[in-house]
C-alpha cells in the first residue's frame, strides 16, 4: 500500500555539515523538503521537515522502519536530536499557507 511519510527533526548543536549530511541521507531514503503542488509547482517545506511517498506493508511498519533509519542516519552524521514521523494511508491530504 502506498503511504505518504513526513518526518520532522531537531538538531542538538549541529555543524552546517552535519546538516548536508543529514538532508543527504533523508534524500537516499526518498524523503525530500519539498513537495510538488498542483500545476506542478514545488513547494518548499518547513525547515527540518521531510516527506516521500512510499510503499509498505502497514503504516506502522513503515514508520518503524523510517525512524530506525533516521536513527542510523543520525548515527552516521554524528547528530543527536528528536525524530518525529508520522505515516499517512488511504485517505491522507496536505495544505500549506504561508504567512
Amino acid at each position: 500500500m502506498s503511504y505518504q511519510v513526513v518526518v520532522t527533526f531537531d538538531l542538538v548543536d549541529a555543524s552546517s555539515e552535519q546538516y548536508r549530511c543529514v538532508r543527504g541521507e533523508l534524500s537516499s531514503m526518498g524523503l525530500y523538503s519539498f513537495v510538488i503542488g498542483s500545476n506542478d509547482r514545488t513547494i518548499d517545506l518547513p525547515h527540518n521537515t521531510f516527506q516521500g511517498d512510499m510503499y509498505g506493508s502497514s503504516s506502522g511498519e513503515l514508520r518503524d522502519s523510517i525512524r530506525n533509519r533516521m536513527v542510523e542516519a543520525f548515527r552516521r552524521c554524528g547528530v543527536t536530536g528528536p525524530i518525529f514521523v508520522t505515516v499517512g494511508g488511504d485517505d491522507w491530504t496536505w495544505g500549506t499557507t504561508g504567512v
